[in-house]
C-alpha cells in the first residue's frame, strides 16, 4: 500500500536525520576515542538528548503504524462484505433467470422483490452501482445481458481493491463455466485492459468442480454468451 510506503521511508529518513549528527560528533569533534573526561561528559549528553528523542520518535511511528494498520483491516473489512453482498446479488438475479425459464411465477416467489431490496441496500452504499445494473423482470435476453453486466461489475470492483488476488480467487471460486465465457465473449475493452487475466478467467483446472454444473440458467446464460462470437 501506498501509505506503508511513505511511512516507511519518512521512518528511514528520520533515522538518518538522528544518527548523523551522532557518527559527526563521536568522529569530527572527539575525533575517535577521546581521552578528555569533559568531552566524554559532553558526549554522554548529547547522547542521552538524541536517544531521548529517537525513543519518542519510535513511539510516535509505532503509534502511527498501529492506526494505518488498523485503518487497513477496517477497508480490508468493508471490502469483503461489499464483494459478498455482490456476490449475493448476483446468485438472485441467477435464481430470477432460473424462475424465467421454469416459468414461475416471480412475484408469487417473492424473488423480485428481495432482488430488488437487495438492489436498493447497496445502492445506498455504492451509488454507481445502479447506472450499471437495473432491475432484471423486462425480458429474458435483458436479464441475462444485465447478469454478465453484473459479473463484469463485481470485476471492475475487485481490481480497485487492496487485496486483488484473494477477492479474484473468491469471486472465481463462484463462477460457473457459462457465466465466464458468456462474460469473455462479449469482448470488451476491460479485458482487454488487464493482460493474463482472460486466460486465467477461463482456467480449466481450477474450476474443474463446476464444469458439469448446467442448470436452465446457465444454458440462457450460455446461448446469451455464443450470440456475440
Amino acid at each position: 500500500m501506498k501509505t506503508k510506503k511513505v511511512l516507511k521511508y519518512i521512518t528511514i529518513f528520520s533515522l538518518i536525520i538522528l544518527i548523523t549528527p551522532l557518527v559527526l560528533y563521536f568522529y569530527k569533534f572527539n575525533e575517535g576515542l577521546s581521552s578528555n573526561d569533559q568531552a566524554w561528559s559532553s558526549f554522554g549528553s548529547y547522547f542521552g538528548g538524541v536517544s531521548a528523542a529517537l525513543f519518542s520518535f519510535a513511539s510516535f511511528i509505532s503509534v502511527l503504524y498501529g492506526l494505518i494498520r488498523n485503518e487497513d483491516i477496517r477497508i480490508s473489512e468493508n471490502e469483503e462484505k461489499h464483494l459478498l453482498t455482490l456476490i449475493d446479488l448476483l446468485g438472485r438475479h441467477k435464481s430470477f433467470i432460473h424462475c424465467r425459464t421454469a416459468e414461475e411465477d416471480l412475484y408469487s416467489s417473492q424473488v423480485v422483490e428481495r432482488y430488488n431490496n437487495m438492489l436498493f441496500n447497496i445502492s445506498i452504499i455504492d451509488k454507481n452501482v445502479m447506472s450499471s445494473i437495473i432491475p432484471p423482470y423486462i425480458q429474458l435476453d435483458s436479464s441475462v445481458n444485465v447478469y454478465c453486466n453484473l459479473i463484469i461489475y463485481i470485476f471492475e470492483y475487485i481490481f480497485k481493491t487492496s487485496n486483488v488476488q484473494k477477492y479474484m480467487d473468491l469471486f472465481l471460486s463462484q463462477l460457473s463455466e457459462s457465466d465466464r465465457t458468456c462474460v469473455v465473449a462479449k469482448k470488451i475493452s476491460f479485458f482487454e485492459d488487464q493482460k493474463g487475466f482472460m486466460e486465467k478467467l477461463m482456467s480449466e483446472k481450477q474450476f474443474i468442480a463446476l464444469k458439469n454444473m448446467k442448470t436452465k440458467a446457465d444454458v440462457e446464460v450460455n446461448n446469451f454468451g455464443k450470440s456475440f462470437q
